[in-house]
């Protein structure tokens, strides 16, 4: 019998990356994925199938994968069904919301559905098993294997860890689950189901890093496409403090210029000079300090092709981005680890200017109506000493002035934009 993979979490990623790479892998025979809601796992189950939207450079690729089993989250025989799938997988994808949803007090919390398919294989009743975590946190991984732990008996802990391994991901892939009928019949994108309301939509880029498989741990890795990195550290680095940062960018202005999707962004070349520059020369020159010699990436050469590659991903039409979505939790993206201020640390940390990223920050805070002091008890809350905190204020309200006048420039010139209120 040949390899089993459970996917667990429905949406573009799982779908449109993980189920993808299993199938045109040829290494898996058989395909579960499980979800929440009653309606998709029926949806999926009438004919055993699963269809996304892929956004190529020139239009849109439909692909449709089978032999499709589909498991509710709420429903008990499903989910009786589904720990049976998991004694029997040789690869888990785990693909929810956030790592908070590891963990719950409810007797099928996820961590303890996986816990109860480890302890059959701890008995020998199924295969060691390779779990990728893919919510977007550093320690995904750390953090899932001690829930799971958590939740076998504490003589069975030590002997677990042989028989299954969680490793990290970084997805630099964009994607988007598309529930606007209107939208969907104007973009001319397939339901994921035949009687399903939802479309995925996901770019082709498939580049996806995962941290080192143990062999000894596991059973091998059987989605090939996956790259293997001893070291993930640098490349969530590249991640957050160049792709995110700069995708949060081009959304900010967007929504400050009144513009709806981001490829009508990137198309202004002022605004795409602009942030070609801050991830070149200010997320680049930090990184490139920070971790030279690790991985061509961290090159001159090496990070200039992942800037042009990522910029014209971003700018791709057929991906149908919207401002809106890229910026949305506005509050969040502004915390003092994350895209935005988090990449105005690291640059300046490494003694490099990151006035393009403070008029990015400066934007958000516009989007959220609020001037930066706003954000300082957050930001203590979240590690920051006073200080730091206030040092920042400091920097993002000396940018102001000119942000103001590079802002009413941009509104000028382009008559799409909307006047500033």
């Amino acid at each position: 019998m040949g390899r089993i993979f459970v996917g667990i979490g429905f949406g573009a990623i799982q779908t449109g990356l993980f189920l993808r790479e299993a199938q045109r892998s040829g290494n898996f025979d058989r395909y579960i994925v499980a979800m929440r809601r009653p309606e998709i796992a029926q949806a999926v189950n009438r004919d055993r199938t699963v269809t996304v939207n892929i956004a190529m450079p020139d239009g849109i690729a439909v692909e449709t994968y089978t032999n499709i089993d589909a498991r509710c989250l709420s429903v008990a025989a499903d989910i009786q069904q589904l720990e049976q799938d998991m004694l029997a997988a040789h690869e888990i994808s785990v693909a929810v919301s956030s790592v908070s949803d590891y963990v719950s007090d409810h007797p099928d919390s996820l961590h303890r559905l996986i816990a109860r398919a480890i302890s059959g294989k701890l008995r020998g009743a199924g295969p060691k098993v390779l779990i990728y975590s893919s919510e977007n946190h550093n320690e995904a991984a750390s953090l899932l294997q001690q829930a799971i732990l958590s939740a076998l008996p504490e003589a069975d802990r030590s002997a677990a860890t042989q028989v299954f391994q969680t490793v990290d991901t970084v997805i630099g892939k964009m994607s988007r689950v598309i529930r606007d009928q209107d939208e969907i019949q104007e973009a001319g994108l397939t339901l994921f189901a035949d009687q399903s309301s939802e479309a995925f939509l996901v770019e082709a880029f498939n580049n996806i890093l995962v941290s080192h498989v143990d062999p000894g741990r596991t059973s091998g890795r059987g989605i090939s496409q996956l790259v293997e990195k001893t070291d993930l550290i640098p490349f969530e680095h590249a991640k957050i403090h160049g792709h995110n940062a700069t995708h949060a960018g081009f959304a900010y202005v967007g929504q400050v210029l009144g513009l709806k999707w981001m490829a009508d962004v990137a198309a202004i070349p002022e605004v795409f000079s602009f942030f070609h520059d801050a991830f070149l020369e200010e997320s680049g020159e930090a990184l490139i300090r920070l971790h030279g010699g690790k991985d061509p990436l961290f090159t001159a050469d090496g990070y200039r092709a992942y800037v042009d590659d990522l910029l014209a991903r971003m700018a791709n039409p057929w991906l149908r981005d919207t401002c809106d979505r890229i910026g949305r939790d506005v509050s969040r993206k502004l915390g003092w680890d994350d895209r935005l201020i988090g990449t105005i640390r690291l640059v300046r940390g490494q003694n490099v200017s990151a006035n393009r990223y403070g008029f990015a920050a400066l934007a958000a805070f516009e989007v959220l109506n609020q001037q930066p002091e706003t954000m300082l008890g957050s930001w203590v809350k979240s590690g920051a000493t006073p200080d730091a905190a206030e040092d920042m204020v400091q920097f993002l309200k000396t940018l102001q002035p000119d942000y103001r006048e590079w802002r009413a420039q941009l509104q000028s010139r382009n008559t799409t934009a909307v006047p500033n209120s």
